[in-house]
């Protein structure tokens, strides 16, 4: 990503708030933001992702190894992309939880599963709330293993739950 953070670096908590993150590809995970690693969170609030792509996983975001919450709040993810794989906005792979409320995606693709998010190996309770999904596509109709036009979930802990209340899920494609 533009901006890469590596937990052999003790990264406790990360926020972004307040920020724009527009335009930008990699050709590995997370073209806007990706984090390796964190004893602590990450906290995503009031910021905008728009038009980003990566060759692998998470068009925007990338979350992996994070101890405590990956938490997303009244943020907007338009045009993102994963080109080749999974979560064309946000993956987050072996975290404590996902929080994510008052949020809009929109448009997001990717060529794998979870046109917008992808959520892989969360072990806590997780809320998705007051979001709307809009227009968000999975797969380019030559894939037989392709899921969640908007979300799909990987796995969540067998003493965690997953819940999502008061949001929508609009106008999502699902090519398989």
């Amino acid at each position: 990503g533009i901006v890469a953070f590596d937990g052999t670096n003790d990264i406790r908590n990360l926020s972004l708030v307040d920020t724009v993150w527009a335009g930008f590809f990699t050709s590995d995970e997370g073209a806007a933001v990706a984090v390796y690693a964190s004893t602590g969170s990450v906290i995503i609030s009031g910021s905008i992702f728009d038009e980003n792509a990566a060759t692998l996983v998470g068009g925007a975001v990338y979350a992996d190894n994070v101890a405590g919450s990956v938490s997303i709040t009244d943020s907007v993810f338009t045009d993102n992309q994963s080109v080749d794989s999974d979560g064309g906005a946000v993956y987050t792979e072996d975290v404590g939880s996902v929080q994510i409320s008052g949020t809009i995606f929109d448009e997001n693709f990717a060529l794998g599963s979870g046109g917008a998010l992808f959520i892989d190996e969360v072990v806590g309770d997780s809320v998705i709330q007051t979001t709307n999904f809009i227009n968000n596509t999975a797969g380019d109709n030559s894939s037989t293993t392709t899921w969640g036009g908007s979300i799909y979930v990987s796995y969540v802990d067998a003493d965690a739950t997953l819940t999502i209340r008061q949001s929508s899920i609009l106008d999502s494609n699902l090519n398989a």
